[in-house]
């Protein structure tokens, strides 16, 4: 704006007092309003951003329940297979001892017919020896009495 017409501004301004001061009053009026709509406009799309953002919380929180849920589920079951293969390993050893036992009895029984065989073949082997003698002697009486 010139010097010139910034002076015919002014005059204006000073002639028409009641029209400049209604224009400004319009202007705030309508400064004042957009601003109002503007404001309501944020505040309705906070208001759609807040309510869109607590429906995805609920969805996930949705989510996360139903994983939440899925997991204990699956603790119980890993639990009662935890317990069960438990109870396999017990009665497992439980049938490795019987079977200890009786192998340890089947081994002093085995021992037990070892030292038998052992004396009866003692026994065989000195009869046998002593068979072996009397034969000798006896043929040697035979050669003897030819």
């Amino acid at each position: 704006m010139t010097y010139k017409n910034k002076e015919a501004v002014i005059r204006w301004r000073e002639n028409n007092k009641e029209k400049y001061s209604q224009i400004r009053k319009e202007c705030s009026k309508r400064y004042y309003q957009k601003n109002k709509e503007l404001l309501n406009e944020k505040r309705n799309e906070w208001g759609r951003n807040r309510t869109e953002r607590i429906k995805e919380l609920e969805e996930e929180n949705k989510k996360l329940k139903e994983n939440i849920a899925w997991y204990e589920k699956e603790e119980d079951r890993l639990r009662e297979e935890n317990k069960k293969l438990k109870d396999r390993i017990d009665e497992l050893e439980k049938c490795n001892l019987n079977l200890q036992e009786r192998l340890d009895r089947k081994e002093e029984v085995n021992k037990k017919l070892r030292e038998e065989l052992s004396k009866k073949n003692m026994e065989t082997w000195f009869d046998e020896k002593a068979e072996n003698i009397y034969k000798s002697q006896k043929e040697n009486i035979l050669m003897g009495e030819i």
